[in-house]
């Protein structure tokens, strides 16, 4: 009797899971550095999807103040401004970056140039207006 009692009782509990309504996923999207972005989230457990959707859009905005090339304000365009030969501040995450496009550079031997601004901006992808150069 216990044994039947038990078969019974695991029944139902699968039975109610298996009617239980499944997970949704939840889509998340936005605009950031040009582009758009779109994020997927599943998860047993609550999410709140508008404070997960406010932290990615400041992260995005952090980093686009860091690192665009869009933004005459950015310290990346800060930094490729910069005509004097004197250290300047840009961050610990620009410096890495740095270092990785030097690494990047010495394994493709020089394919890869982190000097390429000059011929970014003479070509026009800066203003998204090519621009064949003379």
């Amino acid at each position: 009797m216990k044994r039947l009692t038990l078969v019974v009782l695991t029944s139902l509990m699968l039975g109610l899971v298996a009617c239980s309504k499944p997970v949704e996923v939840q889509m998340l999207s936005g605009a950031a550095q040009g582009t758009t972005w779109h994020v997927s989230v599943w998860s047993d457990s609550a999410i709140d999807t508008e404070r997960l959707q406010e932290e990615i859009e400041a992260e995005f905005l952090r980093i686009d103040k860091m690192m665009s090339n869009y933004r005459q304000d950015s310290i990346i365009e800060q930094f490729n401004r910069n005509q004097n030969p004197q250290a300047i501040e840009v961050g610990e995450e620009i410096v890495n970056l740095v270092n990785i496009a030097r690494q990047v550079s010495q394994a493709t031997n020089g394919c890869y140039d982190l000097t390429v601004k000059p011929l970014f901006d003479l070509w026009g992808f800066s203003k998204d207006v090519f621009n064949a150069p003379l």
